[in-house]
Order: structure tokens, then C-alpha cells, then sequence
């Protein structure tokens, strides 16, 4: 790093501190916007501004920082398309924070024909395509759907296995996903990792309207799995 960043002084008698380590005053800042379903992901935009607050101590190559707040796609790809293009054109923000079931390939196309970096949970194709902009904080977990990799995820059945005190192919489960993409993707991961004979009940869950669960639940007590993977918002 530069040595040219500013430096702390001791505080004043009336205790004001000089800029912090390392951050150089009169540098542009370093924009960066939230994107997502924030009723799915509730304080999301708290935790941004709480890593913000704390980079910003230090600050990134000499510069801080800024938030400039986060977009609500409300589960509608149109408007989650539409919010990207807002945040990368009127905002100009270098970098984006993504979490949402409708971060499809036309919005994670666009941010990489921008060169626009976006970070997020990994489990959308936008996270796994070659020339992907996309940085899963949990990887790529839609590879082998997308025959990006023929690997499957073992962290969703393994931790489950070791709880269990049984082998990953012999725990029963029952399987709930989300009824939009994001849950077919899911899907085909958990077809791979499970076999028929463990699946003993698999439902698609609606992502609007589904307000009476009751179904669910009873679906649970009556086939009585060794475990539940609920995939869904």
C-alpha cells in the first residue's frame, strides 16, 4: 500500500482526531448500491452500512465508501432489471450488492456488458457464467445445474448427514422449493444430490399468495423426514 495516505494525529483537547489511517482526504468516493427482494431479505441494507461504517475506518486504497441506499425489486424481474440500470447510469455506482430470486440473466447481462461487479448469495446463473461479473460469497451454487460444473454441492447434504449420524445417501427429506427460477435451479441441484428413494415429498411453493402454510406443515407430520430443505423466500 501507499505510504502517501494520511496520517492519525492525538487528538485535540476538545477531541477531535485527524483522518483515519489511510484515508486520503479529497478522494472520490467508492459508490456502491444494494439491489433486492428486501421483504425476503430483511435487514440487509443495515448490514451494508454497517460493513461500510467499518471499511471506512481504513478505507479501501485510500478512499472511503458510499452507500447510496438500497433498490426493492419486490420480486418483479422487470423492475429489478430497470433498478440495476438506474444504480449503474443515474447513481454510477462501481459496484453492486444483489440478493434476490429474480437476479436473472438479463440483469446480470447488463452489469456485465457494463463491467459492473456484483456480490451476493451464488445461487442465480448470473453467479456461475464464464464471463460472469457475479462473486458469490458462497461460490457458485448453480454450477451443476448449469453444466458450468459436474460438481455437485456437498455442503447441502453432508452437514446434514454428520447431524444425523447417517450416511448422505440414506437420510429421508422432504424438499420445498420456491415455484420461480431460482428454485428450479435448486432443484436440479437437489436431484442430484438426493435420490428418489430419500425424497419423500417435493413441493413447489407459489412466491405470491401462498399466505395459509398449514399444507406444508401437514406434509411434514404426515411423512415424517429425517430432515426438511426449504428453498423458498
Amino acid at each position: 500500500s501507499s505510504s502517501t495516505g494520511a496520517t492519525a494525529s492525538s487528538g485535540t483537547a476538545s477531541g477531535s482526531t485527524a483522518a483515519a489511517s489511510g484515508c486520503k482526504d479529497g478522494a472520490p468516493t467508492i459508490k456502491i448500491g444494494g439491489l433486492a427482494q428486501a421483504q425476503n431479505f430483511a435487514g440487509m441494507e443495515d448490514g451494508i452500512k454497517a460493513v461500510v461504517d467499518k471499511v471506512n475506518k481504513t478505507c479501501v486504497g485510500g478512499r472511503k465508501m458510499e452507500f447510496v441506499g438500497l433498490k426493492d425489486d419486490g420480486s418483479d424481474p422487470a423492475k429489478n432489471l430497470s433498478l440495476a440500470q438506474s444504480l449503474v447510469e443515474q447513481d454510477k455506482v462501481f459496484a453492486i450488492i444483489a440478493t434476490s430470486a429474480v437476479l436473472l440473466p438479463a440483469t446480470t447481462d447488463y452489469l456485465a456488458s457494463k463491467k459492473v461487479p456484483f456480490f451476493g448469495w451464488g445461487f442465480m446463473p448470473g453467479f456461475c457464467t464464464k464471463d460472469s461479473w457475479g462473486y458469490g460469497f458462497n461460490g457458485c451454487l448453480s454450477g451443476f445445474a448449469l453444466k458450468t460444473s459436474t460438481k455437485t454441492n456437498g455442503s447441502l447434504s453432508e452437514p446434514v448427514a454428520k447431524f444425523l449420524k447417517k450416511d448422505a445417501d440414506k437420510f429421508s427429506i422432504v424438499i420445498f422449493n420456491s415455484d420461480d427460477d431460482a428454485g428450479k435451479f435448486g432443484d436440479i441441484q437437489y436431484s442430484a444430490l438426493f435420490s428418489k428413494a430419500q425424497v419423500v415429498g417435493k413441493v413447489n411453493v407459489p412466491v405470491q399468495g401462498a399466505g395459509d402454510y398449514t399444507q406444508y406443515v401437514n406434509l411434514v407430520k404426515d411423512k415424517k423426514p429425517d430432515a426438511v430443505m426449504v428453498s423458498t423466500g
